[in-house]
């Protein structure tokens, strides 16, 4: 998991375009096309995630960060969700949640992911 993340944040990152938000309801081609891509960019990841919880496994603690890293990075609102379901634990520590949160309104995610995350953190 941590590998197939590494390998997009090595790939050439294609640049958001500045005036296209990033996970709300794409309103231009252009946004619709960016989302295309991140979502082929995501697949291995969506998959492994998809796996991981269908064997049952949770993320390990050493693996709570790779959640930021795949939202700073753009990951798809599916792969966010796959980690939070993963992650049960990893979002009561400040320092993850935090972060997750503010990424979260920052990159436009859809409602019911930020509704997940504030489920899933410490009040």
């Amino acid at each position: 998991l941590m590998w197939a993340i590494e390998m997009i944040r090595r790939e050439k990152q294609e640049p958001h375009p500045a005036h296209v938000a990033y996970w709300s309801t794409p309103l231009t081609k252009e946004a619709k096309v960016w989302q295309e891509k991140q979502r082929k960019k995501w697949e291995v990841v969506h998959f492994m995630l998809e796996n991981r919880i269908l064997r049952r496994q949770k993320l390990l603690a050493p693996e709570y960060r790779q959640i930021i890293q795949a939202m700073n990075l753009a990951a798809t609102p599916d792969v966010i969700s796959l980690f939070l379901d993963l992650a049960k634990g990893a979002m009561r520590k400040d320092f993850i949640a935090g972060p997750v949160l503010n990424m979260c309104v920052a990159r436009q995610y859809p409602l019911a992911l930020l509704e997940k995350i504030v489920e899933a953190s410490p009040v």
